[in-house]
């Protein structure tokens, strides 16, 4: 048991003497839009090292086909309104509706007007998509 204690405070020491990487700080108003892969569907991509955020506006009536992948997302609405189909259930958001939406789940993403989300998505490798 002693040994076991003393082996964990050896590794822990040598992880706690790495020093971590310094932050990232970006101005989101200083980042270009990019097309989406959906007609209609614009973002801003801030990636980090485990998890990658988005700032997303979808043009009204745009619909993010149903899909899936490994990561949890998770969207919070910033204006319009949207609704998210999840695993065969409709979810209507509106400002200030977060919801997360868990590894794998099929889902898709429709704005019933101009609509803009922040959404956030982890791990960031978006690949591979769910077992068959």
């Amino acid at each position: 048991m002693k040994q076991t204690a003393i082996l964990v405070s050896v590794v822990l020491a040598g992880v706690a003497a790495a020093a971590p990487p310094p932050p990232t700080i970006v101005n989101a108003n200083d980042v270009d839009w990019h097309d989406g892969s959906v007609a209609g569907v614009s973002t801003k991509e801030f990636p980090g090292e485990l998890g990658r955020m988005n700032l997303v506006r979808y043009a009204a009536g745009t619909l993010f086909p149903l899909h899936n992948h490994i990561n949890e997302q998770i969207l919070m609405v910033q204006s319009g309104s949207y609704r998210i189909e999840v695993e065969g259930t409709d979810y209507m958001l509106q400002v200030g509706d977060v919801i997360i939406i868990p590894s794998y789940s099929l889902h898709e993403v429709e704005a019933l007007e101009e609509s803009s989300h922040i959404e956030f998505f982890a791990p960031t490798d978006l690949k591979p998509r769910r077992p068959e």
